[in-house]
């Protein structure tokens, strides 16, 4: 797979090695190759072909999915947090939902509704709190890392 990334590097502060490290950490893209106005035609072809491999099925399926997709391990880290509070959720509202139907009469019902459905908004915030701090989001730097951090 070849992806080409036009950055003018010739025009940020930042350096290549900066937007290696980006990419590795932000798309887990392991190898890229940089060319600039200098770069001879012969060369760039030799560092694109040094790095192909033999022609692959792009079908997707279960076996080629994290052969062809990486996921590093950081953004592997956050699913299993956000999966880990969207299964608490789920199992909060399924004991809730058992509750309900054990002698509480209408009125009381339409009230134990509200206050669940307040207590389960306050939840949210909770659980957003509980998935930044484990996934090590600071909500400080540049707008893109903010941005990431925030979905």
């Amino acid at each position: 797979l070849v992806c080409v990334c036009v950055t003018h590097m010739d025009v940020v502060s930042w350096s290549a090695q900066e937007l290696e490290h980006d990419l590795r950490d932000e798309l887990g893209i392991d190898f890229v190759i940089f060319s600039g106005k200098s770069t001879a035609g012969d060369g760039l072809l030799a560092d694109i072909l040094g790095h192909c491999r033999k022609p692959q099925d792009l079908k997707i399926d279960s076996d080629k999915f994290l052969k062809l997709f990486k996921i590093n391990d950081s953004k592997l880290k956050i699913m299993k947090h956000v999966n880990e509070e969207v299964n608490a959720f789920r199992d909060i509202s399924q004991q809730f939902s058992k509750l309900m139907h054990n002698g509480f009469n209408a009125k009381e019902r339409v009230d134990l509704v509200f206050e669940f459905q307040a207590y389960m908004t306050n939840q949210i915030t909770e659980a957003q709190k509980r998935v930044s701090e484990l996934s090590g989001f600071t909500f400080m730097g540049d707008t893109s890392s903010i941005a990431n951090e925030a979905g």
